[in-house]
């Protein structure tokens, strides 16, 4: 007997956008970039950590961005994946009215 796979945040991004108009989900992907390409850009100075406490804090910030340096490209794929399958559902159901 198979056990069904625990669905990812990926996977529930994809059906909540296809679940959306296509055009909100191309909304949300050009949202999305522009919000976490303003989070992504590095500051001008970076400092030498002079304690414990600032290397840890410095060392947290850089995880920080490396999450949002990435998620500034996948999280406007899915919402542009998802949108897809929006418009892709809209023309089938239009399809079985005609």
């Amino acid at each position: 007997m198979r056990h069904k796979r625990k669905p990812s945040i990926a996977d529930d991004l994809l059906d909540v956008v296809s679940m959306l108009p296509w055009w909100a989900g191309v909304a949300l992907a050009v949202v999305s970039y522009f919000i976490l390409h303003k989070l992504a850009i590095p500051e001008a100075q970076v400092l030498a950590p002079a304690t414990v406490a600032e290397i840890g804090q410095q060392a947290s910030t850089m995880l920080w961005r490396t999450f949002v340096h990435i998620g500034q490209f996948v999280l406007p794929l899915l919402c542009l994946f998802g949108a897809a399958a929006s418009a892709i559902k809209r023309y089938k159901r239009r399809s079985l009215i005609a």
